[in-house]
């Protein structure tokens, strides 16, 4: 668990409290896919964006996971330049830190609450997970799939 200092402003001026980033769970993982949905659906109109993505994506099969890695801090840097609302809305719900308060941090502390979520959360080991979970998943589809294909046929054969 990493801790990070926010500056939070109260009637008295502002307060430094620790918040402890830990590893993201189930409802921040649903809650931030929902956000990585609304941001590909900004990258449907902006081509330019939707081309770095693209990019990343193509190459991550043949990535290592330390470069997929970087590739993912690259593209959140992309995003907080071209997309900084979702990028900040991202970055809330992975660190469990309310909007507003973040967006009250200065700069410098946002990049240290945003390396702590890497840090906390295994990115590598996590795409490492994502991948194997991806491959089991797609044995399991193409399996369906074969599955009932052959029912067609056999459909097809029987009403012959």
């Amino acid at each position: 668990m990493t801790t990070v200092n926010l500056n939070v402003k109260t009637d008295d001026g502002v307060e430094q409290i620790k918040h402890k980033i830990e590893a993201i769970g189930l409802i921040q993982l649903e809650k931030s896919m929902r956000v990585v949905k609304e941001i590909f659906d900004v990258l449907k109109n902006d081509e330019q964006l939707l081309d770095v993505v693209n990019d990343l994506f193509e190459e991550a099969e043949n990535m290592t996971d330390e470069q997929l890695v970087q590739g993912l801090v690259g593209s959140f840097e992309t995003l907080t330049v071209r997309l900084p609302e979702k990028a900040v809305e991202l970055l809330s719900i992975l660190s469990d830190i309310d909007i507003d308060t973040l967006r009250a941090q200065k700069v410098m502390d946002v990049f240290d609450i945003f390396e702590a979520v890497i840090e906390e959360n295994d990115v590598e080991k996590l795409i490492k997970r994502a991948k194997k979970s991806l491959s089991v998943a797609k044995t399991a589809f193409k399996f369906l799939k074969k599955e009932k294909e052959e029912t067609k046929e056999t459909a097809v054969e029987s009403a012959s």
